[in-house]
């Protein structure tokens, strides 16, 4: 068996994130882990002890995809020149993470204390962030552990959607994505 994230797909009506894949050919899934992969096959129903039941694709054919272009770098909901406000890991009262591309390639915002700048690469629903750099700035310990999860999560980062209002970017190991809003505060503007 083998975990494989999938984007944009419905089981049952229900959204997944990633679905747990059967192949009767045992060993034959190990070459394809972490690689872009299609896949067909029947959605089937197992009864788990302690997960209850879930969805399993029962897999009829499986290959690797081939690597998306790199000269056909885009993003969701024109990324560009604008900035967006964190809304969902703020637990600290006037406390506010941003998320702005200035330019393509490149992402700054605020990580709840500090400034933060970057590089970023989206394509399509990928998003990766590269090494991030920030203020030096000390703020309350609550403000500084905020910050860590938020930049945490940024450089854990594989898939970024758009859901109007909503921009989500989705963090391996995160249960929920990081769920943002177009700034319109005067002030919260990237310049």
């Amino acid at each position: 068996m083998l975990a494989s994230l999938l984007r944009n797909s419905f089981v049952d009506g229900k959204a997944m994130r990633s679905i747990e894949v059967s192949d009767a050919q045992p060993g034959g899934l190990e070459g394809l882990i972490g690689k872009r992969i299609t896949a067909t096959g029947k959605i089937v129903h197992r009864q788990g002890v302690e997960t209850g039941e879930k969805p399993f694709l029962q897999i009829a054919y499986i290959n690797e995809a081939p690597a998306p272009t790199l000269g056909k770098q885009q993003a969701p909901a024109d990324l560009k020149g604008n900035e967006w406000v964190l809304e969902d890991l703020a637990v600290i009262d006037r406390v506010q993470a941003t998320l702005a591309f200035p330019e393509l390639g490149k992402v700054a915002g605020k990580a709840s204390c500090n400034r933060f700048f970057g590089t970023v690469q989206i394509l399509d629903d990928q998003i990766k962030f590269g090494s991030l750099g920030s203020t030096r700035m000390t703020c309350p310990e609550a403000a500084m552990k905020q910050e860590k999860r938020y930049l945490d999560a940024l450089q854990t980062a594989e898939c970024v959607e758009w859901k109007k209002p909503y921009l989500l970017i989705y963090a391996k190991g995160s249960e929920k994505p990081l769920r943002f809003t177009r700034a319109t505060q005067p002030g919260l503007n990237t310049p």
